[in-house]
């Protein structure tokens, strides 16, 4: 097969800090932040730049050459990290010149491509444009590893434990149109960045103590708050594999080897804007006439987050988009939504407004409340946005904090549900 290096259609960086991964899926995407201060690494990495030069291109300035030790070192950390994978990397220019926040390590197109381009002709990684194997458009570029690089590694002793995300790896993201973008930190970013530096740190330590689909938890965890527009919407935490798993599999994850709950704030996003609104709550508030209830919910959700010109826009966006992702008819979609619509009347201000954002950085706002006072009680605990899941022991816990941490957010007491 023949290999060509530079994508027509390469995944773009913003796609690298996807939401969440998928932990069935035997791909990983190239992680910018993996990190190692081991010796084992530093060996590594210095006999692999000497092999470099030598055989393959010399580096013509010494004042680039941390800058090649730096690079390679990432490679091989995602190499290492997700060496029985494919791993989907970026071969557009463009994608690595992004605000530095975002590239701890500094990697260069050039350099990056350079020295992927060199392991690939010495045998250790075998690169491709497009998905491996498949014929017609190619839209992902990725490399495998091969046996000649995990036995460099591993006669090397350079070992899974050995990685750790960059000390300088950012945990506080904001997107605007849907680009990774630069801010000016303020008090909660500040306050955020503080959390999640340890609770990325308690979650490494203890990951050992994880089990997602009956495997332990073995690559680095960097968990990390996504801001949308600005610093007052979303905020949502992102970047554990246990988001992406299936629901019914989430109940054989394990903490501390012992079976686990997860809690979750019942009809979340409903139950906060009606409680802004001052109206109290009881029962299932997707319970509406005879509608399927998860399709109920979803409209509810749309029509937080979608913007329209007027209600009757909104109603008809909203069943639009229904229709495209359910394939229900849309007639009958956009009937269901004008009963939605005036069962709750009264929160007509919330609809069509584009403010399920503002409803997200509430629940986020409950979220770094509850996994500050786990990081204080040194008990783990795995966020899934409004839910989670704790060992079964820590169960009081957790409604109680999660009760407690709502109320000096929203004012209220939520209905919290336990799967």
């Amino acid at each position: 097969m023949t290999k060509h290096y530079l994508s027509d259609t390469p995944l773009t960086f913003e796609e690298l800090f996807e939401e969440g991964e998928n932990p069935y899926d035997k791909r990983r995407f190239f992680k910018f932040a993996l990190w190692s201060e081991s010796k084992e690494a530093d060996a590594l990495v210095d006999d692999l730049i000497s092999e470099y030069q030598i055989d393959y291109s010399p580096i013509r300035y010494d004042s680039k050459l941390q800058t090649y030790r730096d690079t390679l070192r990432v490679i091989l950390c995602n190499a290492l990290a997700y060496q029985s994978m494919d791993i989907i990397v970026s071969l557009n220019r463009s994608e690595y010149g992004m605000d530095k926040r975002y590239n701890p390590a500094s990697l260069s197109y050039r350099i990056t491509i350079s020295l992927l381009e060199f392991l690939d002709a010495k045998g250790y990684i075998a690169l491709y444009r497009g998905d491996k194997g498949t014929k017609g458009a190619k839209r992902r570029s990725q490399f495998e590893v091969l046996p000649r690089l995990t036995y460099r590694m591993s006669t090397y002793g350079f070992v899974v434990s050995m990685l750790s995300i960059h000390t300088r790896a950012e945990t506080i993201e904001l997107k605007r149109a849907k680009k990774l973008s630069g801010y000016n930190d303020r008090d909660i970013t500040y306050k955020r960045r503080g959390i999640l530096k340890e609770y990325n740190e308690f979650l490494n330590t203890n990951r050992k103590h994880i089990t997602i689909l009956e495997h332990p938890v073995t690559e680095p965890i960097h968990m990390r708050c996504i801001f949308t527009d600005n610093l007052g919407r979303g905020g949502r935490v992102y970047g554990g594999l246990w988001q992406n798993t299936k629901k019914l599999d989430r109940r054989g994850i394990t903490l501390y080897g012992q079976e686990t709950v997860e809690v979750d704030i019942r009809n979340c996003s409903l139950s906060m804007a009606l409680h802004l609104s001052g109206y109290e709550i009881e029962g299932d508030l997707y319970d509406i006439q005879d509608y399927p209830r998860e399709l109920v919910k979803q409209a509810v959700q749309t029509m937080f987050n979608i913007s329209a010109r007027s209600d009757k826009d909104g109603i008809n966006r909203t069943a639009d988009s229904l229709a495209q992702s359910t394939g229900e008819n849309k007639a009958y979609l956009k009937q269901m939504v004008q009963v939605i619509y005036e069962h709750y009347s009264h929160l007509s201000d919330w609809f069509f407004t584009g403010q399920g954002l503002m409803l997200q950085f509430y629940d986020s706002e409950v979220c770094f409340r509850v996994i500050e006072e786990f990081i204080r009680r040194r008990r783990i605990i795995l966020t899934i946005h409004d839910s989670f899941i704790v060992a079964k022991e820590d169960q009081g816990l957790l409604e109680e904090t999660l009760r407690d941490s709502y109320q000096y957010v929203i004012g209220k007491l939520p209905i919290l549900r336990v799967e």
